[in-house]
C-alpha cells in the first residue's frame, strides 16, 4: 500500500498520525513521511522489501522495516521481531532481534541446503505492554522470494516472471 496523507480529505493533518488510543499499522507500505504517533497511540511499521530472488548456498541478506512509534502517554515498547521461512505450514526462524530496524537489514539468510523453488518470508513485530484487542504480533507482513542453483541460470519468462533455465 502507498500511504499518503496529502491525499486525504482532512486539510489539516499535514502528515500520517495516530492519536488517542489508536493504533496505526503500516504493513509492507511506501511512506512519504514518517507516521508520528501522538497521546496513547501506536505506531507499527513493518516491511520486507527485498529481495525477490536468490542463489541456493547463499547468505542472503533481508532487508525491511521492523520499529514502533509510541505517544508520550503510552506505556508501550518495542519488544522484538522475528524473521522466519516457510515453503508451506511449518516456519523456520531466519533470526530473532531485540533492536528495531529502520529500512535496513533485518537479517541475513542461510541458504544452505535448501531445493530451488519459491519461498514465503514473515516479518512478525511484538511489542511490550500490548494489551489491546489487536496486538502488533497479530499482523506479520510477508515477501515471496524464489530461490535459484546460480545466478547464471536466471532468465525472464512469460510477463517478466523469473525461471530457472
Amino acid at each position: 500500500s502507498i500511504v499518503d496523507w496529502e491525499k486525504g480529505k482532512f486539510i489539516y493533518q499535514k502528515s500520517n498520525i495516530a492519536h488517542g488510543n489508536s493504533r496505526l499499522y503500516c504493513l509492507n507500505s511506501v511512506l512519504k513521511s514518517k507516521p508520528q504517533a501522538y497521546d496513547s497511540a501506536l505506531v507499527m511499521v513493518a516491511s520486507i522489501t527485498g529481495p525477490d530472488y536468490g542463489e541456493i548456498g547463499e547468505n542472503i541478506s533481508i532487508t525491511g522495516s521492523a520499529s514502533i512509534n509510541t505517544g508520550p502517554l503510552s506505556d508501550s515498547t518495542f519488544s522484538h521481531y522475528t524473521l522466519s521461512w516457510s515453503t508451506g505450514s511449518t516456519w523456520n526462524l531466519i533470526t530473532t532481534s531485540t533492536d528495531p530496524v529502520e529500512e535496513g537489514i533485518l537479517g541475513t539468510w542461510d541458504t544452505s541446503g535448501l531445493p530451488e523453488g519459491e519461498y514465503h518470508i514473515q516479518l512478525t513485530v511484538w511489542v511490550n505492554n500490548d494489551a489491546g484487542d489487536n496486538p502488533t504480533d497479530a499482523y506479520p507482513v510477508y515477501k515471496k522470494v524464489t530461490l535459484f542453483l546460480s545466478e547464471y541460470q536466471i532468465r525472464c519468462g512469460p510477463r517478466g516472471k523469473i525461471v530457472p533455465i
